[in-house]
């Protein structure tokens, strides 16, 4: 059996200032789910280890999460699993929030064998807010990928141990509260933002909606890209951001669910800067050379930055050269599978330029129609993603 691992670990908030602070308690809160009404589809396998009548056979979340913050050390504040006093009329909870799972199975096809590569993806969020107005103060993401081959579609049963894995223990090398734990030292809930970023809009061009429609459903998939891209800008910038979530959650109130109750978190009322992404265009190049052939996935999307006094950046951005690879000629190759992986390589491409100095080189080939782009990525960078908004 082959493995391959692979940690996406984001983070989103603000970075310390210094540990004046650090003697100030943060209540834990428990694992929270950001939506219970529709779980199931959701995050099926999840969802089943929040312990919420005392008859836990799958698991419980709760304690799965619980022993990797506990008795530890974190930088910018002290982390306290006490009970909150009546007393106390005001504070700060963390609670780490599952926001989403998915299993996506390409199948890869080489000289009659068919092998089917399974991506297990948790999106994860650690989220600081007020315990009396549930006002949101930082987020943290986290977006735990893992790979498996199988030579047949994985079990009901496989899949539930695979989350169950990668939510409770380490035995697959990877934890979602390990990984959340070890980001929370660079956040400093202490320090309120005055302006916040949001990727509130994610476009599908028809080609694109063709090929994704075969597999996912579009709406859910778009929302998993933008949660991915705000994860990849953040890595890069430290910029404070919204959590990018569902397009009837974008502004507003966020009922949320744990073990014993409910909790409303208040979301800020408008971003200061809104990003729209285009996913404008699919579109597959092949060249047969036998024994091999050259094939290519290309990608097209456009990026928007706008605030609330107009338009910041307006770019297209493609994948073409970098896109190819060269495959045994009788090897079929699952387009659902190789597009999305295009898609998210171009997107962190697009990111770093927003973290340190602009690469010439692959605006060059992302972006050839605008000679103009290395000074708007700058002047974006300049005003958007910025430390201490």
């Amino acid at each position: 059996m082959n493995k391959i691992i692979l940690v996406l670990v984001f983070l989103i908030g603000l970075l310390p200032a210094g540990n004046a602070q650090a003697d100030k308690k943060v209540y834990w809160g428990g694992v929270g789910f950001v939506s219970w009404e529709d779980r199931k589809e959701r995050y099926p396998y999840s969802s089943q280890l929040l312990c919420r009548k005392g008859n836990c056979p799958s698991g419980n979340i709760d304690l799965m999460a619980r022993k990797f913050f506990e008795n530890k050390t974190f930088k910018n504040f002290k982390f306290s699993n006490e009970t909150i006093s009546s007393q106390e009329i005001e504070g700060i909870i963390m609670a780490p929030m599952i926001v989403r799972e998915t299993i996506d199975i390409g199948e890869d096809i080489t000289e009659g064998k068919t092998s089917f590569i399974h991506t297990y993806r948790i999106f994860a969020n650690l989220m600081f807010f007020e315990f009396g107005t549930g006002r949101f103060i930082a987020a943290q993401p986290v977006v735990i990928q893992y790979l498996d081959v199988f030579d047949h579609p994985a079990t009901k049963e496989k899949n539930s141990q695979i989350i169950s894995d990668l939510l409770g223990n380490e035995t697959r090398k990877v934890n979602v509260f390990k990984s959340l734990y070890e980001k929370s030292q660079n956040i400093n809930p202490h320090i309120f933002a005055e302006k916040f970023v949001q990727i509130t809009d994610v476009k599908l061009g028809d080609s694109v909606k063709n090929i994704i429609a075969k597999k996912f459903k579009p709406g859910p998939w778009k929302t998993q890209i933008g949660q991915i891209f705000e994860a990849n800008l953040i890595a890069q910038t430290g910029a404070p951001l919204i959590p990018s979530m569902d397009q009837e959650r974008l502004q507003g109130e966020l009922m949320t669910t744990f073990r014993d109750a409910s909790f409303k978190i208040v979301l800020p009322d408008e971003p200061a800067y809104r990003i729209s992404l285009d996913i404008n265009k699919f579109k597959l190049f092949e060249k047969l050379s036998p024994p091999s052939k050259t094939v290519c996935y290309a990608v097209s999307i456009n990026l928007k930055i706008e605030s609330l006094l107009g338009e910041i950046l307006n770019l297209p951005f493609r994948r073409t050269q970098s896109s190819c690879s060269v495959v045994a000629a009788s090897k079929i190759l699952d387009p659902t599978f190789y597009f999305p992986g295009s898609l998210l390589s171009l997107l962190n491409q697009v990111s770093k330029q927003f973290g340190a100095n602009p690469d010439k080189g692959f605006l060059k080939e992302a972006s050839p129609k605008d000679s103009k782009a290395l000074k708007k990525i700058k002047n974006a960078k300049k005003e958007v993603f910025k430390i201490g908004l």
